[in-house]
């Protein structure tokens, strides 16, 4: 950021951790504050995870985060045409899917948070831009992906 000449509004403490391990505590060592609100980001995560792995991400993001709290992330369903272009970029993603927590909206709902789900062909269309070809509706073999906003409920 200071390369770009911007000011944080905010302290930035960068926290190394491995998800699979307790990270909510590496977090509190660094200062976390579990009673403001924060903003959590997983983009390009959760297909990595089993579902029970998306499950214990979200329930550890729900446990560390005040009302008001906010989460964003990305999703899709596994198709031969994201299976492809995945392998276009480095074959190694394919291996990698897991499959993640299935549909968002009600997986949100669920852990109690207010979701909002985009489809990324709608998304897409809406600023005027071609659907990605792995989630372009007219393609045959063309899947969902979703663009995800949540707000914890209080």
């Amino acid at each position: 950021m200071a390369d770009q000449g911007a000011d944080p509004r905010c302290r930035c403490v960068a926290v190394a951790a491995d998800l699979r391990h307790d990270w909510p505590n590496a977090l509190a060592e660094a200062g976390f504050d579990t009673q403001r609100p924060t903003a959590w980001l997983a983009e390009g995560l959760l297909y990595a995870l089993p579902s029970e792995g998306a499950n214990l991400l979200l329930e550890r993001i729900t446990a560390n985060s005040a009302p008001g709290g906010f989460l964003a992330f990305d999703h899709a369903e596994d198709t031969d045409a994201l299976r492809s272009a995945r392998a276009q970029v480095a074959e190694e993603l394919v291996a990698l899917w897991q499959g993640g927590p299935g549909e968002p909206g009600p997986w949100l709902t669920q852990h109690g948070w207010t979701p909002e789900v985009r489809d990324v062909a709608e998304a897409a269309g809406g600023f005027g831009r071609p659907a990605p070809p792995a989630f372009d509706p007219a393609r045959p073999g063309s899947g969902r992906g979703w663009l995800c906003t949540a707000r914890l409920k209080a």
